[in-house]
């Protein structure tokens, strides 16, 4: 066991919450995706949204839209792919409820979050409003390809289609993977309206 392997695993032991142990043991050391699984259940609420921190910038209970990706996450991760397991059924359940859904994306920040410890990107002084969103992708290594296409979007989608921005901000959606690979994938949402 090479010293940086021999200091993580010294740190896991002591400082992980039970359901990192459980992840530490399942990558490192034969762990089973059973124990992840039980592990996970326990920040699963009744109407099978997450919350109780398993995001832990964020200490609110209540299910959120953040909470619950983490979990999807953390199954993809242990390649748990049993859509008939009660955890999954519960997340399909909480997301088929519309809570925090405006019909287009689940919001990523909700209020309920202001209730409790948090990290600052994790609070929000309003809902975010309905409006249209023109949605554009963007392929290529950060920061060269958000740049580039933010440049095309303001001099060439905008004049030309009849839209004008509307609304306080625009959002930028960051996918999990290499930011600085060819193929990465990420999303900016802009509000519009038409002229």
């Amino acid at each position: 066991m090479n010293q940086t392997f021999k200091k993580a695993h010294t740190f896991i032991y002591r400082n992980a919450r039970p359901l990192d142990l459980a992840r530490w043991r399942y990558h490192f050391e034969g762990g089973s995706k059973e124990a992840v699984l039980t592990a996970l259940a326990a920040y699963q609420n009744e109407d099978g949204g997450f919350g109780h921190a398993l995001e832990p910038d964020v200490w609110n209970p209540n299910s959120s839209p953040i909470q619950t990706w983490t979990a999807t996450e953390i199954l993809r991760e242990i390649d748990f792919t049993d859509n008939t397991h009660p955890i999954i059924q519960g997340i399909l359940s909480h997301l088929a409820s519309s809570k925090d859904f405006d019909g287009k994306f689940w919001y990523n920040t909700v209020r309920s979050n202001n209730n409790y410890p948090h990290a600052p990107w994790w609070h929000t002084e309003k809902d975010i409003p309905a409006v249209t969103w023109a949605i554009f992708e963007f392929v290529g290594p950060m920061p060269n390809a958000i740049q580039n296409l933010n440049k095309r979007i303001y001099s060439e989608w905008f004049p030309t289609t009849g839209y004008d921005r509307a609304g306080e901000f625009d959002m930028e959606v960051y996918p999990p993977g290499a930011a600085d690979d060819e193929n990465y994938r990420c999303e900016i949402w802009i509000p519009v309206i038409k002229r």
